[in-house]
């Protein structure tokens, strides 16, 4: 019986590692922004810096294998639908669908910016848009997006300031706006929380004091106090610990990366801070199926930026740190963990000189066909071009 548990779990690895991909998705320059996990593949996310835009959003379909299924950029004109020039955040809805959340550039149209949300189909047809700030002189745009049963939360700002909420339902249909929040409060990056609520977080207009707002699910909104070794940094991303508390991880004002983990009270359980300043910052977190915590960042030395997945228990100690990279800059966005324990990556790599939207999925260590070094990242470049 030991040696049948020993070839499953044996060729069980093998055929995870298998299952593991490197895809990179190309145009003039290129910037992977997101990629998320839907039923029977994933939508990725990158803006393409053109040399006549400020930038042009694509959303890119693959399976699960990482084909590419379809391209489809978002620009104005393009199927009705208006200029996505930044954000391109994403979301997955119940019928395989995808809502992305994005905005114009004042510097590329040369107007104020509108937010545009945008719910397409399996196939990339666009169901129905939203156009936010049409009718008026304000200047907005959309810094994240989070899902409940029922409806969708989308965080706005009036550029950099008076920052709110605005809640959807999935057919698009306005629900609630919130009153702005306190003055030089802007918001980084919003998630779903227990029971229809909804936490986020974000740091001082001019300043960088990190905080954590929670909207239950009767739109009651309530700061939670974080102590003061928690407040100082800027957060970027965070994750709702399930009857626990909250992870929060971003770049300390000393240019380390830090993971904070707080209880529902705001109080500090424990505290990561890489070694070197002026060197590190992280860029998302995600709780794994085992209560463990898959963060991700970037580290800059010598002019070289390099991308890296590392893993924490539940206690704070590493298990394990992974850096990937490919000539000069490899930058990772967004990571989410697939049934399997393997990891999905999104995020930016140098390529022939250019940087290119970068896809990657891996083993549950973190490893690419099981090399721990993997210079050569892309196995697939795919040129961004409607097919």
């Amino acid at each position: 019986s030991i040696i049948i548990i020993f070839v499953v779990v044996f060729f069980s690895q093998i055929a995870l590692a298998d299952a593991a991909f490197s895809r990179t998705y190309s145009g003039f320059e290129t910037n992977g922004v997101q990629a998320v996990i839907s039923d029977n593949g994933y939508y990725i996310s990158c803006i393409d810096r053109t040399q006549t835009h400020f930038g042009i959003m694509w959303l890119i379909r693959t399976d699960m294998d990482g084909n590419t299924l379809w391209v489809k950029p978002f620009y104005e004109n393009y199927n009705e639908s208006r200029d996505i020039e930044s954000g391109a955040y994403l979301l997955t809805t119940s019928d395989d669908g995808c809502i992305i959340a994005g905005y114009s550039e004042p510097r590329a149209t040369g107007a104020n910016t509108d937010v545009c949300l945008v719910k397409v189909d399996l196939n990339g047809m666009i169901e129905w848009e939203i156009i936010y700030g049409e009718n008026d002189d304000n200047v907005y745009q959309t810094t994240g997006i989070a899902s409940s049963e029922n409806e969708f939360l989308v965080a706005f700002s009036h550029y950099y300031t008076n920052s709110f909420f605005v809640k959807y339902d999935y057919l698009g249909n306005f629900l609630w706006q919130s009153e702005p929040l306190k003055e030089d409060y802007y918001i980084e990056a919003i998630t779903s929380g227990l029971n229809d609520s909804f936490v986020a977080t974000g740091k001082t207009g001019y300043g960088l004091e990190s905080w954590i707002l929670k909207i239950d699910n009767s739109n009651e909104m309530e700061y939670i106090n974080l102590p003061e070794t928690s407040r100082i940094g800027y957060s970027v991303s965070m994750v709702v610990i399930p009857d626990s508390g909250y992870a929060i991880c971003g770049e300390t004002e000393n240019n380390e990366a830090f993971l904070t983990i707080i209880d529902l009270q705001g109080n500090e359980i424990w505290n990561y801070t890489s070694e070197h300043e002026n060197t590190s910052r992280a860029t998302d977190i995600t709780v794994t199926a085992n209560g463990m915590f898959a963060l991700t960042g970037v580290d800059r030395i010598n002019n070289h930026t390099t991308g890296w997945l590392a893993l924490f228990d539940k206690t704070g100690d590493l298990q394990w740190k992974r850096s990937y990279t490919s000539s000069d800059f490899t930058a990772i966005k967004s990571v989410e963990q697939l049934n399997d324990g393997g990891f999905v990556l999104c995020g930016t790599t140098s390529l022939d000189n250019n940087s290119s939207a970068w896809f990657v999925r891996t083993d549950e260590f973190g490893l690419i066909f099981g090399a721990e070094e993997f210079p050569n990242l892309a196995t697939e470049n795919v040129e961004l071009k409607s097919f």
